[in-house]
Parts: structure tokens; C-alpha cells; sequence
């Protein structure tokens, strides 16, 4: 064989590398579009911890630049992000509506800080069946109805049950005439004892709270 035809094997060897190469990278699940930065969890990946500082609000200004103020029950988790920032992306179901477009019923996702390999701010990840009311906006770059949590963990409040809601991280004086007299400690639910022992929670009266996110939107 010649040279020239062996040269010419030769380069359509590696084009055929580089283009199942590039299939392989670019293959993602049906869920999410093209252009999510999204790679799967690698369990050869070493899990580290992450801190930094997050934009927070007052309750009722988190309330007033929200798109979407909502009690959502987890689905599972649909992937991890790793650039340029670490998230998880979760689908949900839209169990009540306070403020937004979105209704009781609808499938929408939620990005959270952090993933499996990179524990963000020491906050847990959603678990699925777990309730929340979140304070959200919608996220671009990503297919509609996908949003992020407004204040990060400070705009998270899990439902404990019919009577009571944990406020995540950073207590907030315009809650505090709806807090109620519990032991945290006995929720035993996605590590809310572990995060009452390094952030500001607040246990709230669930009735209270629905009644004031109602009040200060129609203001």
C-alpha cells in the first residue's frame, strides 16, 4: 500500500474517533435540552464541600421579585451539573400555587445547589416525597418550566406536616410572630436536625404562613 493511501486511512480513522467521540459527550437525557451543561453523577469523583455566599432578601422582597411562589412535592432527581456551578436538577409536581403561572398538577423541575459529589453550603439535597413551598424564578438556558430556588437554602421552607414548615437557613424577623413551640429535633426529616445545629431555622405554623404569603402579595 502506498503511503499517501495509508495517510488517507489514516485521517479517516481518527474523523471517525472524533465523531463518536463527540456523540458520547453530547448525549443527554430526552428530559433536557441540547444546551444543559449537564454530566451524570461519576462515582470515581471524590465528594468535597463547598461554601460561599449567598444573595438573601427580606421575606416580603423575596415574595415581591418571585415568578413563582409554590408548594411542590419531589419527583427525583434527572441529573447533576458540575459547570460552572454544582446543581442538581430535580422534578417536581406543583401541589399548591401562591404565586406564577404554574398550577396544582404541573410537572416543572428545580435546580438546588450542590450535587452528589459536591455538598453545597452543608445543606442536604431533596428527597423524593418531600414537600416545600419555595420562592422561585425561572431559569434560562434550561427548557421551560425549570426554575431556581431565590436566596439559595434561605428560600427553602419543608413541610413538616399539616400544622407546621422549616424555614432552611437564616431567620427572618418577619416570621417570627408565626414561629411555634416544638422540638425541631423530633422532625427526623432530610437532615433538618443537622441543619438546625449550624444555621438560623425556623419552625413555623403552616396555616400562618400560607396567610401571610397571601397577605404580602396582595399588597
Amino acid at each position: 500500500m502506498s503511503l499517501i493511501k495509508k495517510r488517507v486511512w489514516l485521517l479517516v480513522g481518527v474523523a471517525i474517533l472524533l465523531i463518536l467521540g463527540t456523540l458520547i459527550l453530547t448525549k443527554r437525557p430526552p428530559s433536557l435540552a441540547a444546551g444543559t451543561p449537564l454530566v451524570m453523577s461519576d462515582k470515581s469523583i471524590p465528594k468535597v464541600k463547598a461554601h460561599a455566599l449567598v444573595m438573601t432578601y427580606p421575606f416580603d422582597e423575596a415574595l415581591e421579585l418571585s415568578e413563582v411562589v409554590s408548594e411542590i412535592s419531589i419527583v427525583k432527581n434527572v441529573g447533576e451539573i458540575y459547570e460552572p456551578t454544582a446543581k442538581t436538577i430535580f422534578s417536581a409536581v406543583v401541589t399548591k400555587t401562591f404565586k406564577g403561572s404554574v398550577a396544582p398538577g404541573d410537572a416543572i423541575q428545580i435546580l438546588q445547589e450542590g450535587n452528589g459529589k459536591v455538598e453545597f453550603n452543608d445543606t442536604p439535597l431533596f428527597q423524593p416525597g418531600e414537600k416545600y413551598v419555595l420562592i422561585l424564578k425561572k431559569a434560562t438556558d434550561f427548557p421551560e418550566g425549570t426554575y431556581w430556588i431565590l436566596g439559595g437554602e434561605t428560600g427553602i421552607y419543608q413541610v413538616i406536616d399539616d400544622n407546621s414548615i422549616v424555614k432552611w437557613s437564616k431567620s427572618e424577623k418577619q416570621l417570627q410572630n408565626i414561629e411555634i413551640e416544638g422540638d425541631i429535633e423530633t422532625t427526623k426529616l432530610n437532615g433538618i436536625l443537622e441543619l438546625a445545629k449550624t444555621k438560623e431555622t425556623q419552625l413555623l405554623s403552616k396555616e400562618k404562613f400560607e396567610k401571610l404569603i397571601k397577605y404580602q402579595l396582595k399588597e
